[in-house]
């Protein structure tokens, strides 16, 4: 009989937000050497201004036309801020340009859309917010021709929660040449801004010469931590709390490249630090059976590791642990491993939390995301019973062996008195002999 220590959702249950095959083996993270292609900085000298949503502006839209260089666009970033309770997604748009560059520019049709920017991320002080774009929205922008970018915070009309976009007038200098556009909420149409002035912006293009980063570490996906595209060893863990059990076998969601090659391992470690908070994976304590990583497939899969011999360690009943998945990846190009984990949504009750290895600062960090990792550990009886059952065992073996004792001594005792019997007739039958011989002897005398 075996015993379940912890079991998280598995790929198969329904309604969690793990979705297997989310992750499902992507290129790898890209760096980019980045060169300007326009941007307006803060400058002491002049006055900082801003901007805000409106109170019943569900989306906050606001631009700055800009000139192309003839590279493709890689990021933007505008200066932002939000009042303290503000929620939801913020996103950058490329558009087209019609009017008048720099008098009365408009923003036209949308050409390419930023990723999404979580919009807890905003202070309340102003803060350039990055805008990454991907994909098919890594478009090139011409060399002279004018573009709107454009930024649009979600503020879902909650009540005395504003959205800041800051800007620059134009006292004492103005030295940018585009001007500044925004959606009137009254209206829905845009209307070139009333002041002078230019957002504090900065847009970045692809250079298109590649850079080799010294080092990129674990990346964090959807539904998945992937392993570094340089990273030999992949150790992710999952902490939690022993039950007085024998360790007897341990599962992960895990997913691979194809081709990927080597073996997978798990580690019970100690547990350092506060447990769902920054518990961090310390001493290994026992380590699993390989399991060949040509099991692993694209889709999330449950991988069961095997504890076996001296690694079959007692848990101590409310001890924390760490239990570390250790996928060998050998640093091959795009050759990566996928350990699942269990989001927050849309509830998560779960104390434990997770940590990596870095390789880039070479040391344990917590998890980047808030949830579990999906995993399994299972253990044999409870070592306490083992020695119950030997107890007894030792009692019956006592009991029979003094039975078996008694039944020799009675067997020895028998046995002394069928000595002392047949001792016994042959003394008599001796004495018969004796005195036969001597009857004998007296008739033969008598007959001489």
């Amino acid at each position: 009989m075996y015993r379940k220590v912890i079991v998280l959702l598995t790929s198969a249950v329904v309604g969690c937000v793990l979705t297997t095959g989310v992750a499902q083996v992507s290129a790898a993270a890209v760096c980019v050497n980045t060169t300007p292609i326009d941007s307006y900085a803060v400058n002491a000298a002049m006055e900082l201004s801003s901007t805000y949503s409106d109170p019943a502006q569900e989306v906050f839209s606001v631009g700055q036309s800009f000139l192309g260089t003839g590279v493709v666009v890689d990021s933007a970033s505008i200066s932002l801020s939000g009042d303290s309770g503000i929620v939801g997604n913020a996103y950058v748009e490329i558009r087209s340009h019609t009017g008048t560059f720099g008098v009365d520019g408009l923003p036209d049709a949308v050409l390419a859309t930023s990723d999404l920017v979580d919009e807890t991320t905003m202070t309340t002080a102003a803060t350039l917010i990055k805008f990454n774009f991907s994909g098919a929205n890594r478009i090139t922008l011409v060399s002279g021709t004018s573009y709107f970018i454009v930024v649009n915070v979600m503020n879902q009309s909650i009540a005395d929660v504003n959205a800041y976009a800051y800007y620059q007038g134009s006292y004492p200098t103005e030295v940018h040449s585009g001007n500044i556009a925004y959606i009137d909420p009254n209206t829905s149409e845009w209307w070139v801004a009333n002041s002078a002035g230019t957002l504090i912006f900065e847009v970045l293009g692809d250079s298109g010469t590649p850079c080799v980063p010294s080092c990129i570490g674990v990346e964090l996906e959807s539904s998945a931590y992937r392993s570094g595209p340089t990273q030999g060893l992949f150790s992710v863990g999952q902490s939690f709390i022993g039950t007085r059990v024998v360790a007897d076998s341990a599962k992960f969601s895990l997913s691979g490249s194809t081709g990927i090659a080597g073996n997978a391992y798990v580690e019970i470690r100690s547990h350092t630090g506060t447990l769902g908070v920054d518990g961090l994976p310390d001493i290994v304590l026992a380590t699993s059976d390989l399991v060949n990583e040509s099991v692993l497939t694209t889709g999330a899969t449950s991988v069961k590791f095997v504890f076996s011999g001296t690694n079959r360690i007692t848990l101590v009943r409310g001890t924390n642990y760490y239990l570390v998945v250790n996928i060998v990846t050998q640093g091959a190009a795009n050759k990566f491993g996928y350990v699942y984990y269990r989001g927050t949504y849309p509830s998560l009750s779960y104390l434990g939390n997770t940590a990596y290895f870095d390789p880039c600062t070479s040391q344990w960090t917590v998890g980047k995301v808030a949830g579990a990792l999906v995993f399994e550990m299972i253990g044999a009886p409870e070592t306490g019973n083992n020695n119950q059952q030997s107890k007894e065992e030792k009692k019956d073996q006592k009991k029979i062996d003094k039975e078996e004792k008694k039944i020799e001594k009675e067997e020895k005792k028998d046995q002394k008195k069928i000595d002392k019997e047949e001792k016994k007739e042959d003394k008599k039958i001796g004495k018969e002999e004796k005195k036969d011989d001597k009857s004998e002897k007296k008739e033969d005398k008598k007959g001489r």
